[in-house]
């Protein structure tokens, strides 16, 4: 029920946040169920029950995070122990796919929020995050994908996050159907193209991403079009600078009317994160 009354439903939120309902909930997953006492699903052949509580938790304080800044304060500052990030870090690591799942959609809607960045990265998340995106399902890796997204906001955590190997993950995304999913990896990598560009143009044609970008500026999506139109004219198909990098000043008399304003359109959202996502 929680998890339908946290759904963008300001009203309950705070309401529930009011009465004290937080310390009931880090309670209840202060520590990952015991799989030695889970029962068992004779259709489907799968343990049950123990994580019939843990997970709805999980999805239900990544709600309560995205809805502000001053719940998120309330639940992550909370006196408890162990406190949510700890309890976090165990779940990236748990064997039930769900909860690492859910654990990586809390630490999205974290990561939404500035002052808390740096504390995931100086507390090792990004590690394990970068992993994910490398051995985990579908479902799993958007959710780190997201994670690691509005972490790399705050551009001084960008080159902490290449030296976790997270650049393939993001490339993949490219090829995705899911349109949400590409434009996180052409984001991305728009944020690494523009604080490290040497760097980033090495990792983009090391990991064959200049082909996939390229296959985008054909893409149906508009918005994905000009994008990755943006990037290859930009980064990798500038005859005068060839693959090696300047930063270049383009006067509005060197691009055309919809490259300028494709320009200051992506400009301006690398510096935004991503919502919650129900």
């Amino acid at each position: 029920l929680l998890t339908y009354l946290t759904v963008g439903e300001e009203l309950y939120i705070t309401t529930l946040a009011d009465h004290g309902i937080f310390p009931f909930l880090l309670h209840h997953i202060s520590s990952p169920p015991d799989t030695s006492q889970l029962e068992v699903d004779v259709f489907n052949l799968t343990p049950v029950s123990a994580y019939h509580l843990f997970i709805p938790i999980l999805r239900a304080l990544g709600n309560f995070i995205s809805c502000s800044g001053d719940i998120a304060d309330r639940i992550i500052r909370l006196e408890h122990n162990p406190p949510l990030l700890r309890i976090l870090y165990n779940s990236l690591k748990s064997e039930h796919r769900a909860v690492r799942k859910e654990s990586a959609y809390v630490l999205s809607n974290i990561a939404a929020y500035a002052p808390y960045r740096s504390e995931l990265v100086i507390s090792g998340f990004l590690p394990p995050l970068a992993d994910m995106l490398t051995h985990q399902p579908y479902d799993i890796k958007k959710e780190a994908g997201f994670a690691i997204s509005n972490i790399s906001v705050d551009s001084t955590h960008i080159p902490h996050i290449l030296d976790c190997n997270a650049m393939p993950g993001f490339i993949n995304f490219l090829g995705s159907p899911d349109t949400e999913v590409i434009i996180l990896g052409l984001n991305f990598i728009e944020g690494v193209l523009t604080k490290c560009p040497q760097r980033g143009i090495a990792l983009v044609e090391e990991n064959e991403g200049v082909d996939k970008i390229d296959t985008l500026s054909y893409h149906s999506n508009e918005r994905i079009c000009r994008q990755a139109s943006y990037l290859l004219d930009t980064y990798f198909y500038n005859e005068e600078n060839g693959n090696d990098y300047e930063e270049t000043d383009y006067s509005e008399e060197q691009m055309p009317p919809w490259r300028i304003a494709a320009q200051q359109k992506y400009q301006q959202e690398a510096q935004s994160t991503y919502p919650a996502h129900f």
